[in-house]
Parts: C-alpha cells; sequence; structure tokens
C-alpha cells in the first residue's frame, strides 16, 4: 500500500492445529497448538534501482501438551527488527 513516498507492507498470521494421539516418555496424550505473528515494512525508493527498507515483527506460539500426569502449556514469543538497502542490477 501507498504511504508517503514509499511502500508499506503489513502481514498478519494465524495458525492452529492439535495432534489426536502423541506418544512420548511421559506416555500418551495429545498437543494443542496456536500461532500468532504480526509484521510491518517500509520501502522507501532513493532511486529507480535502490531503496531502503526497515520492518519489525511480532510472534507467539502456544502449545497445550496434556497426557496422565496432567497439562503443561509453553508459550514462546519472539520479536525482530530488520533495516537495510537494495540495489538491483
Amino acid at each position: 500500500m501507498p504511504l508517503a513516498a514509499g511502500d508499506l507492507t503489513v502481514g498478519v498470521y494465524y495458525a492452529e492445529g492439535d495432534t489426536s494421539t502423541l506418544h512420548s516418555a511421559w506416555g500418551r496424550g495429545w498437543a494443542e497448538t496456536s500461532y500468532v505473528g504480526l509484521s510491518a515494512r517500509y520501502a522507501y525508493p532513493l532511486s529507480k534501482r535502490t531503496s531502503l527498507y526497515a520492518g519489525a515483527g511480532y510472534a507467539e506460539e502456544k502449545i497445550d501438551l496434556k497426557n496422565d500426569a496432567g497439562t503443561n502449556r509453553n508459550t514462546n514469543t519472539v520479536g525482530q527488527a530488520y533495516a537495510g538497502i537494495t540495489h538491483t542490477f
């Protein structure tokens, strides 16, 4: 999407899933997972073939492991930021 003199790109991601049977050292069980991600990137052209870009992203993953011993929830998060320059030949 055009913004000012550059181009803005935004993304939102979502996924979920589960396993019906999971065999591990702790016995038989199952897992439920979900993932949410957000990202944004802005590119600013310096010339016809050169541009600057910068972006950031965030993601969160949740995993519920369920078995005979009970339920264990793990939550993992990650964030990133980046910037650079591109030139095409």
